[in-house]
């Protein structure tokens, strides 16, 4: 049985180098996202197992619905959702910080995360199987100064993970 698995923010850093880990794994297929679609297609061409490109901004909750709904039927039944896209803006202190940064970071951070997994929940759920795994940052547990909205995202990406796992008792796994 092939295991489809969808990484966000798969362009660079670490969702880059989950789908190159990913990608070694027997019978998997990776989706991977990101808003570069320039660079997710040469993600894709490099990596030793099947793989589309799907761009979307985690900020337009309506191109990554339609995104989603779009997908091939080989390609819906997605078994682990790596939600990894995430960005730090706006690291100053809370009076002299730009509101628009702070905006960007809560829509990609914290609502680009519900919307992708509530998007992804349903078929998961009717399959009785899946793993939702959210990336976090250490500055969701312990506050420091210049970052308290980027860490307030990182938190409630830790509580929404907590409240998934209590939500789905057992039958969907949440790291």
């Amino acid at each position: 049985m092939t295991r489809t698995i969808l990484i966000t923010g798969a362009s660079t850093g670490i969702g880059k180098a989950t789908a190159h880990l990913l990608a070694t794994e027997p019978d998997t297929q990776l989706i991977v996202t990101a808003r570069r679609a320039d660079r997710l297609e040469e993600l894709v061409r490099t990596l030793p197992c099947k793989a589309m490109a799907l761009p979307f901004d985690m900020r337009d909750t309506d191109a990554m619905e339609a995104a989603v709904e779009g997908l091939p039927a080989a390609w819906k039944s997605v078994d682990v959702l790596v939600n990894n896209a995430g960005l730090a803006l706006g690291l100053s202190p809370f009076d002299t910080a730009e509101m628009a940064d702070w905006k960007t970071m809560i829509d990609t951070n914290i609502v680009g995360v519900l919307a992708l997994t509530r998007a992804l929940l349903p078929g998961m759920k009717a399959r009785q199987r899946g793993h939702v795994v959210n990336l976090s940052s250490i500055y969701g547990n312990f506050p420091v100064a210049g970052a308290g909205v980027y860490g307030a995202t990182k938190a409630a990406v830790n509580f929404l993970s907590d409240a998934l796992r209590v939500e789905s008792q057992g039958r969907i796994k949440v790291t």
